[in-house]
């Protein structure tokens, strides 16, 4: 008899700490894979949404085993629900995943530093700006979401384990390429320098090639 995908997410409220972090691996490994063939209608709206739904709850477990994993079924989903019709789904989990900076398992650290590392805040800033009330930001502040991530990684700079501060210094010389500043772009505009970037991108290789 087929599993019911329904019936898996239930696991997120599993005793084993272990097994709740897992269904969050696999809610990530499973978004990323509906999205990746958006020509087929794999998940509704909604039911995407469902599945999301456990990344959250794990972001916010109590154990820092489940915590690290949820970084992981994050980081493999992110940046697709951000370029998707379900951007906001997206930028919520961002904001969610940026509360664990101060987690005291210092592997919880280094798997947020490692995730926010990859993020396009060129895209993350187009959004906010025009997603509005589902831009994900902290209800409680309107502090941008590239603020938020530069913040917790300077932070860490000083943690007091070594193996946290390599982690952040490592994360951010490869988040600064991906950070978005108004002053640096033509028209402070996030669309302008995604374009930028891109263009210098295809003209890299031309270059290589001849």
């Amino acid at each position: 008899e087929e599993q019911q995908l329904s019936d898996l997410l239930q696991f997120i409220s599993h005793s084993d700490p272990q097994l709740r972090g897992n269904v969050a691996v696999l809610c990530g490994v499973i978004v990323s894979a509906v999205l990746a063939t958006p020509h087929r209608a794999i998940l509704s709206p909604a039911e995407l949404e469902d599945v999301v739904r456990p990344l959250h709850v794990a972001l916010k477990d109590s154990s820092s085993v489940t915590c690290r994993l949820a970084c992981v079924g994050v980081r493999h989903c992110v940046m697709q629900l951000c370029n998707s019709k379900q951007s906001g789904l997206g930028l919520t989990l961002l904001s969610a995943l940026l509360h664990l900076h101060d987690n005291s398992y210092w592997l919880v650290r280094t798997e947020l530093m490692d995730t926010v590392a990859d993020i396009d805040f060129r895209l993350i800033a187009f959004l906010e700006k025009n997603v509005g009330c589902h831009s994900g930001c902290d209800e409680k502040s309107e502090e941008r979401l590239q603020d938020r991530a530069v913040a917790s990684i300077l932070r860490l700079l000083s943690d007091e384990d070594g193996r946290v501060r390599h982690a952040a210094a490592a994360s951010l010389s490869r988040l600064v390429p991906n950070l978005f500043f108004e002053c640096d772009q033509a028209q402070n505009d996030p669309v302008v320098a995604i374009a930028r970037a891109h263009t210098a991108s295809c003209l890299e290789l031309l270059v290589h090639e001849n």
